[in-house]
């Protein structure tokens, strides 16, 4: 049975039925190959659809589900989804899983997301998590999003000194070209005008 007859499976029985078991999804994602992460996501829209509570055990098959698909947006769009479910029962190994792919990817935007959507919830990630999460926005040289995690990070990482050595090996980025450049545009101007 490939991932996708499976997904249509569950949907189809779960009219039929009252209830369809975790147990159905998780075997589900495990099906999954590279190319089927899709329907790991439909699925877990179609149990959050239906009202049906999530587990951490669940939330890791999931995220390895779509990190081994390399389809790491399909868990984003999930944790991000400000009524669903899932990313509440995220845990640090799994977000640390999750953010070690879209640090390969370069996406620090879609880890400050998933973090400003989290944290909130409860989940109480890990110090490898703040300091993926920094790295890859120091990577991306952009100071607003890194200044973003930071104000984050600071909310779930208890001893301030391993937020500070964080800091020391992934610095916030310097102003960006493009304001630097604006300066010097300015400066210019100022000069030909006198």
């Amino acid at each position: 049975m490939t991932a996708g007859q499976a997904y249509q499976d569950m949907v189809y029985r779960g009219r039929k039925e009252s209830r369809i078991g975790i147990r159905e999804l998780k075997k589900l994602c495990k099906l999954c190959g590279p190319e089927d992460a899709k329907y790991a996501g439909l699925a877990v829209d179609w149990f959050q659809e239906k009202g049906y509570d999530f587990t951490e055990e669940l939330n890791s098959v999931f995220v390895k589900t779509c990190v081994q698909g390399n389809q790491p947006e399909i868990a984003v769009k999930r944790f991000v989804y400000a009524k669903g479910r899932m990313g509440s029962w995220s845990t640090a190994s799994s977000l640390n899983y999750l953010f070690g792919s879209l640090l390969e990817k370069g996406d620090a935007e879609s880890m400050v997301n998933v973090l400003s959507t989290v944290v909130p919830k409860g989940v109480r990630p890990n110090v490898t998590t703040a300091e993926l999460c920094l790295q890859a926005c120091s990577q991306c040289q952009n100071r607003e999003l890194y200044e973003s995690a930071l104000d984050i990070c600071r909310r779930f990482v208890l001893v301030p000194s391993e937020l500070e050595n964080i800091t020391q090996k992934h610095p916030i980025p310097a102003a960006s070209n493009d304001a630097v450049k604006d300066d010097a545009d300015n400066g210019e101007e100022d000069k030909t005008d006198a």
